[in-house]
């Protein structure tokens, strides 16, 4: 996965631990699928952080007209969008995440679909912002975007 060059796990000799079983196996997945949702929004909210950093870098380096674009009205308001909507995702994922998941499945569910959508949102305005050179093998951006979207497609989207 080209969109997620993080890292590798490998596991040799470990041993497998029945967690449930009978009646208790559908709360166990339950409970294992807000958690698992929960953390596809929180990479979400990160993939929407570093594309809003990446767009805010460029805005100030870029000049055009003699001016760092980000001084024009049109990128200024997309960058603020975009922190908009990163933070109100940030924080439902920062309630979902100190919440009881056996309680409250809604307060996942509200943040997976505000931080997917705030995912592509701001990946998709600070292609924008990058012009022509977000959409190059040369610039990660457009792998921000992949991510956001592979993400978004995880989950059955917002």
């Amino acid at each position: 996965d080209l969109t997620g060059t993080i890292g590798a796990i490998t596991f040799t000799g470990a041993s497998g631990e029945v967690l449930a079983d009978g009646a208790e196996v559908r709360r166990v997945l339950r409970v294992a699928r807000r958690q698992a949702l929960l953390a596809v929004a929180a990479d979400s909210v990160g993939v929407a952080a570093r594309a809003l950093a990446m767009a805010v870098e460029w805005a100030g380096e870029r000049h055009q007209f003699g001016r760092a674009i980000g001084s024009f009205q049109a990128i200024s308001h997309r960058c603020a969008d975009i922190l908009v909507a990163l933070e109100g995702a940030r924080s439902q994922v920062q309630a979902a995440a100190e919440a009881d998941l056996e309680e409250s499945e809604y307060l996942v569910d509200l943040a997976a679909a505000a931080s997917l959508d705030a995912a592509v949102t701001a990946t998709e305005g600070a292609l924008q912002i990058h012009g022509g050179i977000g959409f190059t093998w040369e610039h990660p951006i457009h792998l921000l975007l992949r991510r956001a979207q592979a993400n978004a497609v995880l989950v059955g989207r917002a």
